[in-house]
């Protein structure tokens, strides 16, 4: 195992419920070589994520915090707050991770470290919105900011009660996603190509002060996005691709991985390396992983011949089994 005491590894993490999550997800990722910030909804009561086990760790709960709606702008900015945070406290890190609440490390902390040694390579999957079929997420309009209009809305624990909150959100949704865009399509300006991928990346100090360099001198970018459909998926996407940096696997598309079940589907065309374990249900949205998930986690699982860091999503009781494999097949596996 080669010195780490060159590489440190900033995770920036945005967290809004399971505090007892949060809590075991930073206990496992210390390490003398990395800081946490973290951002909590601001919609949360930040008291509870902020106990006494976490005292002991470099965290940062950053102060500027924003109410965060599903698939919409407030998720990006409060990313740049993180990346702000992370380059105004730490100037020398390698890299800035960025995970959300409901992670965890499939891998040790000397593995992770080991394995981001090279902080000349962005960590990001990603792909034209021409090529998956997400130019909606570039051309429509979107409010989901606005609680009345986002199809996710929950007001309540009655399921019948937000199937009827989310009516006036999906019709809103219907109305500028799909029949507007007929009429008037929103365009970038500049010219510059669109791109869409995983939320979840892992971006080195440089990358990330190109990113916050972009976003203060052009406003306009900024302003477009704060209307756009689940920004978070092509945001950062976008200004990364139209740079020089160079992206792992730029040259792979996941269509082309043997045994692939994205072959014939419209992500086929992604490229570039995610550094996330996910697993999707039959609604597309992430699955909670549990026990039954082990044979794919707690084994050499390598995505684009490379091992996946870490894994997402995750529930302290419903995943409390696969928690304590994983966290054997750590203690197992170190290196």
């Amino acid at each position: 195992m080669e010195n780490n005491s060159d590489t440190l590894i900033v995770y920036l993490i945005l967290a809004h419920g399971e505090p007892a999550l949060l809590s075991k997800l930073i206990g496992a990722l210390e390490h003398d070589n990395v800081r946490f910030f973290v951002h909590v909804d601001a919609k949360s009561d930040i008291s509870q994520f902020k106990t006494n086990a976490l005292l002991k760790y470099k965290v940062t709960f950053i102060t500027d915090r924003v109410k965060v709606y599903w698939g919409g702008f407030s998720m990006v900015e409060a990313t740049l707050h993180l990346m702000e945070a992370a380059i105004n406290d730490v100037p020398d890190f390698a890299y800035a991770v960025l995970l959300s609440g409901v992670h965890y490390p499939i891998k040790s902390n000397d593995y992770i470290l080991n394995r981001l040694k090279d902080p000349n390579v962005e960590y990001l999957q990603y792909a034209k919105v021409t090529e998956v079929g997400c130019e909606f997420k570039i051309n429509a309009f979107c409010f989901n900011d606005f609680k009345l209009f986002n199809p996710r809305t929950t007001y309540s624990t009655n399921h019948k009660l937000n199937i009827l909150a989310r009516i006036p959100g999906k019709l809103v949704n219907l109305l500028f996603r799909q029949l507007v865009p007929l009429v008037y399509k929103r365009k970038l300006k500049g010219g510059i190509v669109s791109y869409a991928g995983a939320n979840w990346w892992a971006l080195t100090k440089p990358c990330v002060q190109h990113v916050l360099k972009y976003v203060e001198e052009n406003n306009h970018y900024k302003k477009y996005f704060r209307f756009a459909t689940q920004p978070d998926e092509t945001f950062f996407h976008t200004i990364i691709c139209n740079s020089n940096f160079n992206l792992a696997n730029q040259h792979i598309t996941l269509g082309s991985m043997t045994g692939s079940s994205a072959t014939n589907s419209r992500y086929s065309q992604l490229r570039g390396l995610s550094l996330t374990f996910t697993k999707c249900s039959s609604n597309g949205s992430p699955k909670i992983l549990d026990e039954s998930d082990s044979p794919n986690i707690c084994k050499e699982a390598n995505y684009f011949d490379f091992p996946q860091l870490f894994a997402r999503k995750f529930d302290v009781e419903r995943s409390s089994r696969l928690l304590r494999l994983i966290d054997d097949y750590r203690s197992k596996h170190r290196n």
